[in-house]
């Protein structure tokens, strides 16, 4: 029964792991780029390929659950709406949604993937500027909270069809970044630098026979974690009051391709 419930366990955390907000947000220029009052308004778009490692969990009965890694595959959606405070600090506010797609293995067979809903907002500010060259900082939060399941069917445990209705993950994830921002011509900069991305969260679950006879509780704990990286991208002014962004991000765990396209209003 004990090793039933650690399957569980990995079904659970890996399962809702694949179908949560664990994406890199893209990031823009690291610079502010908006002047005092003034408005924008955007789309945000990152695809992400992410590993992430789950510490020792619990259930109800005291046991413990083995530790991890989870690789998953995310896009990620978001509305973006920006406001200048003065001309060298600016903040934004996302909302938008998630899609997940993941691999099952030879232990669980995962059940979600679905879309979720997330928010964050962010702040930008210009530390030094002359012509051509800013120098700046991010900061940005997102936070997503999502249901799903996953069943457990594994030969070497006939009988261990088990499967969970009520599990939830709650997330959050921060991101700081500081670089340059450099105009290559009158419509085309480049940007980039080193970041800093954080995680932390948590697992909650019930768990049910395909009978539908309660199991237990599951709980795992994401402790906070902070992985390095850099990334790299264009901007590119479409017209005089619109912009679009590509960018590449990576660290030791994940690679991420984040696009957006804003209006300056």
């Amino acid at each position: 029964m004990e090793k039933r419930i650690l399957l569980l366990g990995v079904a659970l955390v890996v399962g809702l792991c694949a179908s949560t907000a664990l994406a890199l947000d893209p990031m823009g220029p690291p610079a502010a780029g908006l002047k005092k009052g003034q408005v924008s308004a955007g789309v945000d778009y990152s695809y992400s390929e992410m590993d992430l490692k789950f510490n020792e969990g619990h259930y109800t009965g005291g046991g413990t659950l083995i530790s991890f890694k989870s690789k998953f595959r995310m896009n990620k959606v978001y509305a973006n709406i920006g406001y200048g405070i003065t001309n060298n600090l600016e903040t934004f506010l996302r909302l938008g949604a998630t899609d997940t797609t993941f691999t099952n293995n030879n232990d669980v067979i995962f059940r979600g993937g679905d879309n979720n809903f997330a928010i964050g907002f962010g702040v930008k500010t210009t530390f030094y500027e002359k012509p051509k060259l800013k120098l700046g900082g991010l900061f940005q939060a997102s936070w997503s909270t999502t249901d799903a399941g996953a069943t457990v069917d594994h030969s070497s445990y006939p009988g261990s069809h088990m499967y969970s209705n009520e599990a939830r993950i709650n997330l959050m994830e921060i991101q700081f970044a500081v670089g340059p921002t450099y105009e290559l011509t009158d419509k085309v900069s480049i940007y980039g630098g080193p970041f800093f991305h954080i995680v932390d969260g948590d697992v909650r679950g019930k768990w049910y026979s395909m009978a539908g006879t309660y199991v237990g509780d599951e709980f795992y704990d994401i402790d906070e974690t902070s992985t390095f990286g850099a990334y790299i991208g264009t901007q590119v002014d479409v017209t005089q009051n619109t912009s679009f962004n590509i960018e590449y991000q990576h660290t030791a765990a994940a690679n991420a391709l984040g696009m957006s396209l804003i209006w300056r209003l």
